[in-house]
């Protein structure tokens, strides 16, 4: 009775193991397979290094991402991380522009002219040293 038992906890074991580690395991590569197999022209995308641009060409292994203008390089399919989407990029630098812009109509006008002089002070100084030198 005691192997009955032993086996059965051994079959439980794996079929734990199974659910909590290998099944997400296929989940998350099959994912990955299907973003890589759908890559396309145009893509902007993330390599595993960090660098963004777009994909300008695609080969079976390669992909040519542009990541400033004219500069094209040449990157293996398995590290593009993930492709990018445009508009939500797009709409967070607006979003900073904005805030920006809001920023620099506020500001005072008193306060700028504080910040100035202070920043010539240290400059008449040095400039006094050398005259006393």
């Amino acid at each position: 009775m005691s192997s009955i038992g032993w086996i059965i906890y051994v079959v439980a074991i794996l079929a734990f193991l199974y659910v909590l580690m290998i099944r997400p395991q296929k989940k998350i590569q099959s994912q990955r397979s299907q973003m890589l197999a759908n890559l396309k022209i145009n893509d902007r995308v993330l390599t595993a290094g960090g660098i963004t641009g777009y994909i300008r060409e695609l080969s079976d292994s390669y992909v040519y991402v542009e990541i400033a203008e004219g500069l094209v390089v040449e990157v293996s399919k398995q590290y593009v991380a993930q492709v990018l989407q445009d508009e939500e990029n797009d709409d967070a630098y607006d979003d900073a522009d904005d805030v920006e812009e809001a920023e620099a109509e506020t500001a005072d006008p008193a306060e700028v002219e504080e910040v100035t002089e202070e920043a010539e002070a240290p400059a008449e100084a040095v400039e006094e040293e050398k005259d006393k030198a």
